[in-house]
C-alpha cells in the first residue's frame, strides 16, 4: 500500500544526498499516512544521520506512533532544531 501511495519503493534512497534523504523521509510520513509506520520505523533504525532519524520520529509522532515519541524523548535533546515547512 505504501508503494501504491508514493508510486516508488525508496530505490536509490542511500544514495542521496542528506536533503534528498530528508525530503523523502518527509514524503514518506505524508503521503503513506498509518501505512509509513514500519518504514519509518526502518529509518529510525536505519538512517545514519541524526536530524533525518529525527525527521521520521516526527513523522512516526505525528502519525499517533509511540516510537516516535520515545526515540525523541531519548535523543532529541543533543539535535539541532529540525525544520518542517507547514
Amino acid at each position: 500500500e505504501l508503494v501504491r501511495r508514493l508510486g516508488h519503493d525508496l530505490e536509490g534512497y542511500a544514495a542521496l544526498d542528506f536533503r534528498g534523504r530528508r525530503a523523502k523521509v518527509i514524503e514518506v510520513e505524508r503521503l503513506g499516512g498509518p501505512h509509513a509506520i514500519p518504514a519509518l520505523r526502518a529509518l529510525l533504525r536505519e538512517e545514519p544521520s541524526a536530524e533525518v532519524r529525527a525527521v521520521a520520529a516526527i513523522g512516526l509522532f505525528r502519525q499517533g506512533d509511540p516510537t516516535g515519541a520515545e526515540w525523541l524523548a531519548l535523543h532529541g535533546g543533543g539535535i539541532p532544531l529540525v525544520r518542517l515547512s507547514k
